[in-house]
């Protein structure tokens, strides 16, 4: 997934989102990730530590309220947000523009899943199918090549399709810079070819 806030922006961000009162730390991430529809959320290892970087800026204060720490704009925080308020108007505009592309990634994710899912559904009948047909050929003496051809196809194709689900979803969570995607179709390649040898093709 592509980085969501540009350097620099989901501090002001932050910023923002404290011009309209104090908040307690878990709220800028609950408030960030209802406004991206829960496509996204930083961590707290994202957030904290740039709300300790604008306090030491003098931009934010800090009070602790038992278990949880309360933040608020400063007079120079609030001066801050009000001198940029340009930016903050066309950080909203990214901001929009990102939940709609992080929708699109989803709604592209989820095809993909199910398609996935389906030809997972499709293989897995058709090897129950073959090892039924198997078994019930054994269990009647009638154990020819054809059917253990076909069972040793099915297993075979349980193992194609497993590798394909796991590559899948290796993709879908880490994706892939040009150089793993180059490494990745050559060991694809490299394994079509070695196959092809032992077919004799």
């Amino acid at each position: 997934m592509n980085a969501v806030f540009a350097h620099g922006d989901l501090r002001l961000y932050l910023l923002h989102l404290l011009s309209s009162g104090p908040k307690h730390g878990y709220e800028f991430i609950q408030l960030v990730s209802d406004r991206f529809g829960g496509t996204y959320s930083p961590s707290p290892g994202t957030v904290y530590p740039r709300l300790a970087k604008l306090e030491a800026e003098g931009l934010v204060s800090s009070e602790r309220h038992g278990r949880t720490t309360r933040y608020e704009l400063t007079e120079a925080g609030s001066e801050y947000v009000a001198a940029h308020a340009e930016e903050i108007v066309e950080l909203e505009r990214s901001v929009s523009e990102s939940v709609h592309s992080l929708a699109d990634q989803v709604r592209g994710n989820v095809r993909e899943a199910m398609k996935t899912l389906r030809a997972d559904l499709a293989a897995a009948k058709e090897r129950e199918a073959n090892e039924a047909t198997f078994k019930a050929q054994r269990a009647s003496g009638e154990t020819d090549e054809r059917a253990q051809q076909r069972l040793r196809g099915a297993e075979i194709d349980r193992d194609l399709v497993r590798l394909r689900h796991d590559t899948r979803a290796w993709l879908r969570e880490h994706g892939a810079d040009t150089e793993t995607a180059a490494a990745i179709r050559d060991e694809i390649a490299a394994l079509r070819a070695r196959i092809g040898t032992l077919l004799g093709r």
